[in-house]
């Protein structure tokens, strides 16, 4: 399928042909069973549209996999398709913009010149993620962390500028707060990401470590600093793997996400349900002065789920509101000190006079 865009005064004019996006191609090259799509690689063949990737490739029409329906050249075959954007480990994320409607293209075109075309609009808007929680209460010393959806251009996608596999961690129900914890105190995740590593989707052990990706990547001096013990082999084990709970949609669709300006009034939309059977995980973790100032909570599976979390030496200087859903900066319990004190003193001169 070619994919061209061509700018147009209320976004951009697609026409869909025979092209695929580059790296939606190479996924399906990576995932086809039996390696039968054949990639074209000449110049011809490959060649940048705009800022669109062509690459043009062949497949049999007939099914290599007896589970697979053969293609008809005798009537139009629908296609759907999807977009989205690259997570830090190169592989796709969850699409952001998806074909509505099944479309059906002839396959079996007698020549060069037909055109097998329909246009679509691509509004140019940009849409405002949601800010940022931060988690600063001095005295939360329990954190829960279940799984959700990633949200969307608002969610994860837009306040990381990068992809999602499709679900975030929910830490005290937000979606990737950053995190603050002094040195020397002892906090304990209660994980409820699921358990079951035969269900990839859904099975995501905690870790927390010292790089901003997580998942099984092999950045250069990475380091879990917590969730994983070493197996007698000298490998890596995840630990902090619970029960699954789970924010999901259930009256409304994970492709509307975006039409949500706020987290509140978009988890308001979801409900969250933990499987019976099995418990959570119970994470403990003592940051002291071997860890970094920033270190990271992530799934042990996937990569682009989780945030930062803020090692500091002294929490107690500052007031701290957990509650807030819109990172609020917070005020220095000693700044309002003084504020209180200022107060005081012009309460006095007021009704006493300069002495």
């Amino acid at each position: 399928m070619q994919s061209l865009l061509t700018p147009t005064s209320s976004g951009y004019q697609a026409f869909i042909d025979i092209h695929f996006r580059y790296w939606v191609l190479t996924t399906l090259h990576n995932n086809s069973g039996d390696g039968d799509l054949q990639i074209q690689t000449t110049s011809k063949a490959s060649h940048r549209v705009g800022p669109l990737t062509v690459i043009k490739y062949r497949r049999q029409l007939t099914k290599s996999d007896e589970n697979d329906k053969e293609y008809s050249t005798s009537s139009p075959a629908p296609i759907i398709w999807a977009v989205g954007k690259l997570m830090d480990n190169g592989e796709p994320g969850f699409h952001r913009i998806w074909s509505k409607n099944i479309k059906y293209l002839k396959l079996d075109r007698t020549g060069e010149d037909e055109r097998n075309c329909m246009d679509f609009i691509l509004g140019d808007e940009k849409i405002k993620p949601w800010e940022t929680t931060e988690l600063r209460d001095r005295n939360l010393r329990m954190f829960s962390a279940r799984l959700g959806p990633s949200g969307g251009d608002r969610g994860y996608e837009g306040m990381k500028k990068t992809g999602s596999p499709g679900y975030a961690w929910y830490i005290q129900g937000f979606i990737v707060p950053d995190m603050f914890m002094q040195r020397g105190i002892t906090y304990s995740f209660k994980v409820e990401g699921g358990n079951n590593p035969h269900h990839l989707e859904i099975y995501h052990p905690f870790i927390i470590t010292n790089e901003p990706v997580g998942g099984p990547n092999s950045a250069p001096n990475k380091q879990i600093l917590a969730g994983v013990e070493i197996t007698r082999r000298g490998q890596n084990r995840p630990t902090a793997a619970g029960r699954l709970c789970l924010w999901r949609h259930e009256q409304t669709d994970r492709h509307t996400d975006s039409a949500f300006t706020t987290f509140e009034s978009y988890r308001n939309k979801l409900k969250m349900r933990c499987e019976n059977g099995s418990e959570p995980a119970i994470l403990s973790v003592t940051p002291n002065s071997s860890w970094p100032d920033i270190v990271y909570y992530h799934s042990y599976v996937q990569p682009n789920m989780g945030s930062k979390i803020h090692i500091v030496d002294n929490l107690y200087g500052y007031d701290y509101d957990h509650s807030t859903s819109q990172g609020a900066p917070s005020v220095p319990s000693s700044s309002l000190l003084i504020f209180i004190s200022v107060l005081h003193l012009l309460t006095v001169v007021y009704m006493y006079g300069e002495p």
